[in-house]
């Protein structure tokens, strides 16, 4: 009988349980009294972890994890086991800690789990990038890539090993029973030095990524082109799309690499770990968004394999020894020499507005709402030489039209540009003040 009434106690009918959950989710943002629990000045969390919110991320990261074994296991990808799935599984876990401690607050080991495991969990899937990305410049063109793509694997995935030890070790520290304060100090000062190792791993890769896309869009190859590197390819179809998602998870690991950077340099008796908006928002939501958006966008169904691929090489190499033997064999044909048009692109508001926002940012804002705003020809005036019968009076409406349609297309080229800049910009102006207010608070 006490065994029914523990399981009445512990679910509740379903309408109250759900009134329950939903008041618990409203009050994310803990009252006074709810942290002045039992043991108050003991609780490493200053707060009560909230258990729907901590029930809902173990749940999302658990569906993911499967999600991502499936895929893996459907598309061949055994790398995506040690690097995705393994970040879903201690994300699961180290959530699971959290919902532990929202019922035993005080329980140690539930909160040496949690914070271990949220903090190491995004450092193998923050590799996996690595390994995309190094791949991607194979498909692309390896001469325009600074660092060969199997470098990127070995450098980066390296780096991004030790950053994993170090995080584990420092928060083992800092966690554990009847700590010292000079272990804890210890602790602490190694998981804000690999924090910050992580934070410019992933500036470092960023840039050599941004770099790689500029020389490839322009052809302008790092060295010249020989057997030993793969031919260029064009940006598009579903590479595409993949790079589009490793650049959105790029973001979403570095917003996420920031906030812990202000957290730890708070200090662990700081006002930012003490409080529990900012890291379900700026860590639980930024890891399990990285996530999905490789479930969406899974690099089995955007990218061929890496024997697939070789395979096309050889295939290549195969037709192009062939045609080289032909040409041997046949008597040089006279061509015409080829006429070389230089197609000078059109002076828009947008490209100034791109330029000058360098000296008075604000410019840029009115570039991207070009972007809204449809280019269109002149309207006809009454007996006026501005007439559009007066501009390019010798044109029809189709060459009319197609002139617009190419001023357009430079005019969006340049809008786009002042959007990509002032989101750089103040992304980093945000990440640099949070910092700034972390060290000003340590």
């Amino acid at each position: 009988m006490s065994c029914w009434n523990n399981l009445c106690a512990t679910f509740p009918p379903p309408s109250l349980a759900m009134f329950d959950t939903y008041t618990t989710m409203l009050t994310l943002l803990p009252r006074a009294d709810t942290n002045a629990t039992s043991g108050d000045d003991e609780n490493p969390y200053g707060y009560t972890p909230n258990f729907a919110i901590s029930i809902m991320f173990m749940a999302l990261f658990g569906i993911t994890t499967v999600l991502h074994l499936g895929q893996a296991v459907f598309y061949r990808r055994w790398f995506l086991l040690y690097t995705v799935i393994l970040a879903g599984a201690m994300e699961t876990a180290g959530w699971y800690g959290r919902v532990w401690s929202s019922h035993d607050v005080l329980n140690s080991g539930a909160y040496t789990l949690q914070i271990v495991l949220t903090i190491v969990a995004p450092t193998p899937l923050l590799a996996v990038n690595f390994i995309i990305f190094g791949r991607i410049i194979r498909r692309l063109g390896t001469a325009y890539s600074w660092v060969k793509p199997r470098w990127y694997t070995k450098i980066f995935f390296t780096c991004d090993l030790l950053a994993l030890i170090s995080q584990a070790s420092g928060g083992t520290l800092a966690s554990g029973d009847d700590v010292s304060p000079t272990l804890l100090n210890i602790g602490e000062k190694i998981m804000l030095y690999s924090i910050v190792a992580s934070l410019v791993i992933i500036a470092i890769f960023a840039i050599l990524a941004l770099d790689f896309l500029r020389r490839h869009a322009h052809r302008k190859p790092v060295r010249p082109m020989s057997t030993d590197e793969t031919p260029r390819e064009r940006f598009q179809g579903p590479i595409r799309k993949l790079i589009y998602a490793l650049a959105v998870n790029t973001c979403l690991l570095f917003v996420r690499a920031i906030y812990r950077t202000a957290e730890l340099a708070d200090g662990i008796e700081g006002t930012i770990i003490h409080t529990q908006w900012p890291f379900v928002l700026f860590d639980g939501t930024m890891v399990v968004l990285a996530m999905f958006t490789y479930n969406a966008f899974h690099v089995g169904r955007l990218m061929d394999s890496d024997q697939e691929f070789n395979d096309k090489l050889k295939n290549l190499e195969a037709q192009n020894a062939e045609r080289d033997v032909e040409l041997e064999m046949a008597p040089p044909a006279y061509e015409e020499p080829p006429v070389y048009m230089k197609k000078d692109e059109p002076l828009t508001l947008a490209m100034y507005l791109f330029k000058f926002g360098f000296l008075f940012p604000p410019f840029w804002i009115l570039g991207a709402f070009i972007l809204l705003s449809p280019l269109r020809a002149p309207e006809a005036v009454a007996d006026s030489t501005d007439a559009p019968s007066a501009w390019l009076p010798d044109k029809t409406e189709a060459e009319h039209q197609a002139v617009i349609d190419h001023m357009r297309k430079a005019e969006l080229k340049w809008a786009w540009r002042c959007l990509w800049a002032l989101l750089v910009v103040s992304f980093f102006a945000i990440a640099a003040g949070i910092t700034i207010y972390a060290v000003l608070k340590a």
